[in-house]
């Protein structure tokens, strides 16, 4: 597993790609390869809404995180790819209550500049809980 406080599984290389805002809502890089990133969070009360449920915020940062991070993979050791968010789309299509949710992004077309990902997030027992799309434009630093 791969997280953003220490690296692990032989991904040491990956050490500077800290998000401090996916650290703080704790949620953790478990695979990232060129096109795909995959990651995950443990639903805990401090991360619910007044409703009780997961806050749609959380989910929707895990679609823009996975989407921005599919799209920005370098095997090569100190060069920090960046990225930032032009368009963002979610939509709900269940609710996060308890356990671990999972975002898998995948680049899905681009070019130089801005590249366009899609992200589904599901729960442990596969049912989609939302979808989401994202325009992000290469670059740095922002």
């Amino acid at each position: 597993m791969v997280n953003f406080f220490r690296m692990e599984n032989g991904m040491e290389q990956f050490n500077d790609v800290r998000n401090r805002f996916a650290e703080l809502i704790g949620l953790r890089l478990v695979e990232w390869r060129d096109g795909i990133a995959v990651m995950e969070l443990e639903i805990k009360p401090q991360l619910h809404n007044r409703a009780k449920v997961l806050h749609g915020g959380v989910i929707s940062t895990m679609i823009d995180t996975a989407g921005g991070y599919a799209g920005l993979y370098c095997e090569t050791p100190g060069r920090i790819l960046k990225a930032l968010t032009l368009s963002l789309t979610t939509t709900f299509l269940g609710q996060g209550i308890d356990g671990i949710l999972q975002v898998r992004g995948q680049r899905v077309g681009g070019g130089k500049t801005v590249f366009m990902s899609t992200a589904k997030v599901t729960n442990e027992r596969g049912e989609t809980i939302a979808i989401g799309q994202g325009t992000y434009r290469h670059g740095g630093p922002f």
